[in-house]
């Protein structure tokens, strides 16, 4: 009886690790389930975030062109005021060398009749 005792607590000791141990393997690929559906959950949460990191840079980059256009046209625009600025700065020299020259023929003109003022004088006092 001794023996049929002892093998029976064999049996069980036997019978109960390796239910102990199908439990435990169950419960782990419960857990690796449970955490690779997870990983793939954040998997998908990250390339989300990747993606509109990218679609945010696209808009950015099309943002940089056309600021860059802008700036190209700002310049060019600047290059043809600093043009016109400095033609209308030749167009004030060539007035003033004109102005110049008029009122040298003024002061020319003036002193000439002054001269003409002095003969007709001196003609009448002689006459």
């Amino acid at each position: 009886m001794k023996s049929v005792a002892f093998s029976m607590k064999k049996a069980l000791s036997l019978v109960l690790s390796v239910v102990f141990f199908i439990s435990s393997f169950g419960s782990v690929l419960t857990a690796q389930a449970k955490s690779t559906s997870e990983l793939r959950s954040e998997k998908q949460k990250i390339q989300q975030e990747i993606d509109n990191a990218q679609s945010k840079l696209n808009k950015l980059s099309q943002e940089k062109q056309k600021n860059q256009e802008y700036l190209e046209t700002l310049r060019s625009k600047i290059n043809l005021m600093q043009d016109k600025i400095d033609s209308l700065e030749d167009d004030k020299a060539a007035l003033q060398a004109e102005i110049d020259a008029i009122e040298a023929k003024i002061v020319k003109t003036e002193q000439e009749i002054a001269d003409a003022q002095v003969r007709i004088t001196r003609s009448i006092a002689k006459g």
